[in-house]
């Protein structure tokens, strides 16, 4: 259990690029698959590297299950792995955070679609963030720009809970956990 920890740790480390096969679906066939709005077009490409926050709440019936609370991820660049933003989710609220360290503009959204098509079971569902607040506004704000539009979520690797871990007996009311996960975040500007 140790090593198949530490394997996929190392596996999440280095999960920067996308996997090469046969099926691995195109740039269009994820906007497609995501329904983007047409006269969007993507401008910048980060990996995502963080943790998805669980917690274990009573359902009606006296049921329990996982609920995702919180998500936070360290952003780099694809092709250089450099660090340059942050990103938060409160997931219960759906809000979602960008942050651009160089020149700490902000982008705030919510997200409207997921696609659990080639995400499998132990993988986030790929998503589609809405962006609705841009800020600063102006020449400040170099990587944002005001006209962004829409995040999307893709080629997740890890970030979700096995549904009978420590959640299935009222006793575990309260639990939290944190699962690792990566992804891509790939941000869209309105043409």
């Amino acid at each position: 259990a140790t090593l198949l920890l530490l394997l996929s740790t190392i596996q999440l480390a280095f999960a920067v690029a996308v996997p090469q096969t046969s099926d691995t679906p195109s740039q269009s066939d994820v906007e497609n698959l995501l329904l983007l709005p047409a006269a969007n077009s993507r401008y910048q490409a980060l990996t995502g590297r963080g943790t998805y926050t669980y917690k274990c709440v009573l359902l009606p019936g006296n049921r329990t299950a996982w609920q995702g609370t919180e998500a936070k991820a360290t952003l780099f660049r694809l092709e250089t792995s450099r660090r340059v933003g942050s990103y938060f989710a409160n997931l219960v609220a759906n809000t979602h955070t960008f942050k651009y360290t160089a020149d700490d503009s902000v982008a705030l959204g919510r997200q409207i679609r997921t696609n659990v098509r080639y995400s499998g079971v132990t993988n986030l569902p790929w998503g589609l963030i809405d962006i609705s607040e841009v800020w600063p506004t102006g020449n400040t704000n170099k990587f944002f720009d005001t006209k962004a539009s829409y995040v999307i979520r893709a080629f997740t690797i890890g970030g979700r809970i096995n549904p009978l871990t420590q959640c299935t007996q009222l006793k575990h009311v309260g639990r939290v956990k944190d699962q690792r996960f990566s992804a891509q975040y790939w941000f869209y500007r309105k043409n």
